[in-house]
């Protein structure tokens, strides 16, 4: 069986990639379920800082939170 670190290396990214990926992807849905801030969202997938996390967000969906929250978002 391979580790979750061998998987990772076989995918081409690294540990701190691969978990930036999730908190996005985690983000993604929380700004989509709506009722949140992005203060909010970015403390809870684990940004202590969300000019940080704004910044990776929009590296990743081509957009800030807040107009993703607003063109995507149920509220």
């Amino acid at each position: 069986m391979l580790s979750p670190l061998k998987i990772i290396s076989l995918k081409g990214s690294t540990v701190y990639g691969y978990l930036n990926e999730k908190r996005m992807i985690k983000a993604r849905d929380m700004l989509i379920a709506g009722n949140v801030s992005v203060q909010q969202v970015a403390e809870a997938v684990g940004f202590k800082h969300s000019g940080y996390f704004c910044r990776l967000f929009k590296e990743k969906f081509t957009e800030t939170p807040l107009e993703f929250m607003r063109k995507h978002g149920d509220s």
